[in-house]
């Protein structure tokens, strides 16, 4: 009986396609929050670690204060905007990147775009696949299946 269950009909095989898709997979399940772990908190939702990781890899010629200050823009709260302005926020920084205003080496303000996805050579993005991530927000604590 045990063999119909959703883990094994649909959560299972959907981690093997995208593992077979190249993706990096973790189980979040029993995660530990803390200062050497992906996340600090059950209601961080953006894996910063990695975040960091890959917008340095895109971004080879970006100043490191352009990289925190682009990771800050990507997951400050929405919250007291309405769904469809915070997702056109949103989308705008992975279409367009972040434009971030650092101090160049001659003291100026200078801005730097912070390129979020590689959408002309995809091979450079980093696929990452989350199962049974727990998230929990003002009201709910939820687990995800695959994120």
């Amino acid at each position: 009986m045990k063999q119909f269950t959703e883990d094994n009909l649909v959560e299972q095989p959907a981690i093997k396609l995208f593992q077979e898709l190249g993706f990096e997979y973790q189980n979040h399940y029993q995660e530990k929050f803390g200062s050497e772990e992906e996340r600090n908190e059950i209601n961080d939702v953006v894996l910063v670690r990695q975040l960091r990781e890959s917008l340095a890899k895109l971004n080879p010629n970006v100043s490191a204060e352009a990289i925190e200050l682009a990771i800050e823009e990507l997951t400050k709260s929405r919250a007291n905007l309405d769904l469809v302005q915070a997702n056109k926020e949103v989308y705008d920084l992975i279409k367009n990147g972040v434009k971030a205003e650092v101090t160049g080496e001659n003291g100026d303000r200078e801005i730097e775009r912070v390129k979020v996805i590689d959408f002309e050579n995809p091979e450079n993005n980093h696929f990452y696949l989350a199962s049974q991530l727990w998230v929990a927000g003002d009201m709910y604590k939820r687990r995800a299946d695959l994120v």
